[in-house]
């Protein structure tokens, strides 16, 4: 019983070695507008080059955010707002890394008198193009199948 005990104490602490072992940090930062103040409801979505894992969080108040016990990795990262320009990049997670990133307005356009038109006479063209096609295959295919003692008997050109 002593030497179970003794295997199970040694499992355990090897696990708890290897979650040790798997260098794990911190990533942290704040999102701001273009005068300084913190964006809030940002969404900071990471995912890691080497295997697509990915994390998502949602900025504070105050545009902070805190990705906790991530692997070292290199990841890319989207952060986006609705009522701003998005932010893509990359970084290699070596240790506990703060970033700072400044979010711009996103540029309205107005649209004035937008007409969309379309010209249907070519899709039916195609359409019926495709229809002479197939009608012209399946005549082809009549022409060449025979029934015979109940079995089809499909001849190719050359009678066989």
């Amino acid at each position: 019983m002593n030497k179970t005990l003794l295997i199970i104490l040694a499992i355990l602490c090897l696990g708890v070695h290897a979650v040790k072992g798997q260098n794990l940090h911190q990533l942290s930062g704040i999102v701001t507008d273009t005068l300084g103040k913190g964006v809030e409801h940002a969404i900071i979505w990471i995912q890691a080059v080497s295997d697509s894992s990915s994390y998502k969080i949602s900025t504070n108040k105050d545009g902070q955010y805190v990705f906790g016990k991530l692997p070292e990795k290199e990841y890319t990262y989207h952060i986006y707002h609705d009522n701003y320009q998005s932010v893509n990049g990359t970084i290699y997670l070596n240790g506990n890394k703060e970033l700072g990133h400044t979010l711009y307005p996103v540029k309205n356009v107005n649209l004035d008198n937008v007409v969309i038109t379309a010209d249907r006479s070519n899709v039916i063209k195609s359409n019926v193009r495709k229809c002479q096609e197939r009608e012209k295959h399946l005549r082809s295919l009549a022409r060449n199948t025979q029934f015979k003692g109940g079995f089809v008997h499909a001849e190719n050109k050359d009678g066989r």
